[in-house]
């Protein structure tokens, strides 16, 4: 599957001892949400790309996640979150599903590393819990297991 990786921003709320991107977020400025666009529009017409992964920082610290997200959607586009850190990428699109009635899906992935996994795992669960959809969402959680 052709994918899009894009960083919207750098900055982040966690402070992992090895991550970059507290470095980062001090040299680059965030893209404009227009920019974004841009770019995702370029990757369908000339990569054919079927996903866009958000990484980089906290993707949903970025002013417009909600705006980034129903655009990639409304691309036809599957959405993940590839350092999907607390969750809140999944709270962004549960919140954007009952603010519009849509019935979008997205895709974390998050490293074994300082127990971040878990906290994400509680914040689904408790946005899940918060919505009443504990019933009605399927959500499944993998570990992939090292060879």
């Amino acid at each position: 599957m052709k994918t899009l990786f894009l960083s919207p921003s750098y900055v982040c709320n966690e402070k992992c001892i090895f991550c970059l991107c507290a470095l980062n977020a001090r040299r680059y400025t965030p893209l404009t949400l227009e920019e974004l666009c841009n770019a995702i529009d370029i990757a369908i017409e000339q990569e054919s790309i079927e996903m866009v992964l958000i990484s980089g920082g906290e993707p949903t610290i970025y002013r417009d996640i909600i705006n980034l997200i129903s655009y990639i959607k409304k691309k036809g586009l599957k959405f993940g979150d590839f350092f999907a850190g607390s969750g809140t990428t999944f709270e962004a699109v549960i919140n954007l599903n009952k603010k519009d009635g849509g019935n979008r899906k997205c895709i974390l992935v998050q490293k074994e590393e300082n127990d971040i996994h878990q906290l994400c795992k509680q914040r689904i669960n408790a946005v899940l819990q918060k919505n009443d959809l504990t019933q009605t969402e399927k959500i499944t959680f993998h570990e992939l297991k090292k060879k």
